[in-house]
């Protein structure tokens, strides 16, 4: 434990989401009734320290074993977060704040391809859009233009 963290961005308050907290609160009740741990921590080994990152990661990785779960460890689910937070609609700069990220490159970098798949629904949004308005049908140029092919989308490539 330390008084800083590794980045001015890492001091950051977690909220935890509303069908957590019940189980929050059992745990707390157990923690402020366990011996050696005044502070009533979350985590707390039955010796006089506090616990390991990797004393952690060892133990959810045995708890996940005898489930029949490989290949968890705590920066997995970290990493889990951070995706459900961009699939359920999060803006980046709100996923980088609540990772800690310092820089906005990090996260957009890290959750690219959740971001593309979004990027396509995004599109079809507007595609949709000039369907529903009827804006593809409403001048003589655009049905030439959609009756040659001449945008045919499997030829055009934007990201080179």
């Amino acid at each position: 434990m330390g008084t800083t963290t590794k980045t001015y961005a890492g001091k950051r308050v977690l909220p935890i989401p509303d069908f957590l907290v019940p189980f929050f609160i059992e745990q707390m009740k157990y923690c402020t009734n366990q011996e050696n741990n005044p502070e009533s921590l979350l985590f707390k080994p039955d010796k006089n320290q506090y616990v390991k990152r990797s004393n952690i990661n060892k133990e959810l990785q045995r708890i996940c074993a005898t489930l029949g779960i490989e290949g968890i460890s705590t920066h997995s689910l970290r990493h889990t977060y951070g995706t459900r937070c961009i699939e359920s609609g999060m803006a980046p700069v709100v996923v980088q704040r609540l990772m800690g990220h310092k820089d906005i490159r990090v996260t957009l970098n890290t959750y690219t391809s959740v971001l593309n798949k979004f990027k396509e629904e995004e599109l079809d949004k507007v595609n949709q859009y000039y369907l529903n308005q009827n804006l593809l049908n409403e001048t003589p140029l655009n049905n030439k233009l959609l009756e040659s092919n001449v945008f045919n989308e499997k030829e055009l490539d934007f990201d080179k």
